[in-house]
């Protein structure tokens, strides 16, 4: 049985997860990118390098995000949200998702990008130069979301 899923529903998956796909275009060149993130109940917050979605972000900041659960082919359910990328400058803002992952995600093993207390000096064998990670958020404007479950029989 195929479905819609309620606003309600859609910010449930987005809370309860923290792995999606943020999707964003520049020169009619779609590209769509895995992310670690936090949802709030109205944004979904990030911490990337310097890199590719971010120079694309600044120059285009009209942005979606997706994010599903798969249980199998015929038990998924799907959100996708819109809205608009925006870095977070301020050491407030800042302090606000370095709280929001450390509340939400710290049971997880944490990667590069998503780990609080990593030491940027101490890098084994990476020649890439990487600087502090830039804050952001995208305020979500719209959501959708689909579901398939099993009909009982």
């Amino acid at each position: 049985m195929l479905g819609s899923l309620t606003a309600e529903q859609c910010r449930h998956l987005l809370t309860t997860n923290h792995i999606g796909r943020v999707g964003c275009a520049f020169k009619n060149k779609p590209t769509i990118i895995p992310i670690t993130y936090v949802f709030d109940g109205k944004a979904i917050f990030c911490r990337s390098y310097e890199g590719t979605k971010i120079r694309i972000m600044r120059r285009n900041p009209v942005v979606c995000f997706q994010v599903d659960h798969i249980a199998s082919l015929r038990s998924w359910y799907s959100v996708l949200a819109w809205g608009k990328y925006e870095e977070l400058t301020t050491s407030a803002e800042q302090r606000v998702v370095e709280r929001l992952f450390s509340e939400r995600l710290a049971v997880y093993a944490l990667g590069d990008t998503v780990s609080l207390n990593r030491d940027f000096d101490q890098r084994p064998q990476i020649v890439e130069k990487r600087t502090k990670p830039v804050f952001w958020k995208i305020k979500v404007e719209d959501l959708s979301g689909r579901y398939e479950k099993p009909t009982l029989s």
